[in-house]
């Protein structure tokens, strides 16, 4: 892996556990502590520590058989979280794309202490419930 900027701030082993990922992660095929400290270029035994750590959080598995290393359940559950977020803020960028065509300009609509979204001029009238 080729040699990263460092910033400011940076936590070394966080930093090394997120490439640890990332390199389980490129072909989806498992790695070997001896493969992955290679490919880092950090001794073997802090490899072993950091891909233990990230086992015990359920980030990486290991194969019983191999004894190489594969991305946990965990990744896709952090991930799952992501495209939960990403799809809020699309429905939500639709749902001002449908007030503007209703109800004019989007700034001119309120939230209601009901929390359906109005426009004064159309009190009667429901668009949809705020998510």
């Amino acid at each position: 892996m080729a040699a990263r900027p460092k910033h400011k701030y940076t936590i070394n082993s966080l930093d090394r556990g997120l490439r640890i990922l990332a390199i389980l992660g490129e072909n989806g095929d498992p790695g070997g502590v001896n493969e992955v400290s290679r490919r880092l270029g950090i001794d073997k035994s802090t490899t072993y520590r950091i891909m233990s750590t990230l086992r015990g959080q359920g980030f990486v598995d290991q194969d019983a058989e191999t004894r190489k290393y594969l991305l946990g359940l965990k990744v896709i559950a952090v991930a799952n979280l992501k495209l939960r977020g990403a799809k809020r803020s699309i429905r939500r960028s639709c749902s001002a794309t449908i007030l503007s065509r209703e109800c004019g300009p989007a700034g001119r609509a309120q939230r209601q202490p009901t929390g359906l979204i109005g426009n004064p001029r159309f009190r009667n009238r429901r668009i949809r419930r705020w998510q």
